[in-house]
């Protein structure tokens, strides 16, 4: 089985009010994927970063949708992956925006060590959500930075299809939340750049093609002869 590594890249975040301006982004990219057809049993691996120029988050989530008919999230292989961050996990990192002091603050992953569908996704829609959250509510993340590593997914291909699927960031999908400082992000004003990332998939040959054709023929000629 190849691994095509592909990093999901997302939004711009401009935050007012009691946020005070805050600056965060989830970035989303393929820089080892060319849009190149992919077969059956070969699987795509999903990165994904933000920068967060601003202290106070407390929760985040969004979610990842995907074509469940051509692609099926590998927890286990998300999991074997090399890991990226502290943890032994390559799904993710144990923890982030760690900073010292009486108390520290830090963000943990909410699912470890690989992330769980969501139970209700989009019709149509298979959904991966990635969640961290700090311990306590009263006592938000007080470390910055940017390029951040966050999660990685990695997709199976595990079916032809109409040629292409998509994985899409969805920030509006059910049990995603932005909270920075008391305030809830309203997910609707939150840009996202980036998504949808086009995967390649096989579409069913000529041949296969031609013997449904002349199967969908038969099954005519036979109801017409019993008329």
């Amino acid at each position: 089985m190849r691994f095509v590594m592909t990093c999901l890249l997302s939004a711009a975040l401009l935050f007012t009010g009691a946020t005070s301006a805050s600056a965060f982004e989830y970035f989303f990219s393929a820089p080892g994927y060319g849009g190149e057809a992919l077969d059956v049993g070969d699987s795509v691996a999903i990165d994904m970063h933000i920068d967060m120029q601003e202290v106070g988050l407390q929760l985040l989530s969004i979610g990842v949708l995907f074509d469940p008919v051509e692609l099926a999230y590998n927890g286990q292989a998300s999991e074997d992956l090399p890991p990226q961050g502290p943890g032994s996990s390559g799904a993710a990192p144990s923890y982030i925006l760690y900073m010292a002091g009486k108390p520290a603050t830090v963000l943990y992953p909410t699912q470890y060590p690989q992330w769980i569908p969501w139970p209700v996704p989009p019709a149509g829609k298979g959904q991966i959500n990635i969640n961290f959250s700090v311990p306590s509510l009263l006592n938000p993340a007080q470390a910055t930075g940017t390029d951040i590593y966050v999660a990685s997914m990695v997709f199976d291909v595990v079916a032809e299809g109409d040629g292409t699927a998509l994985l899409e960031a969805c920030v509006t999908c059910g049990g995603n939340v932005l909270r920075i400082n008391n305030v809830t992000i309203p997910p609707g004003t939150i840009p996202v750049q980036g998504s949808p990332i086009v995967v390649t998939v096989p579409e069913p040959t000529m041949a296969a093609l031609g013997v449904a054709a002349l199967l969908a023929c038969g099954y005519v000629a036979r109801r017409r002869s019993r008329a």
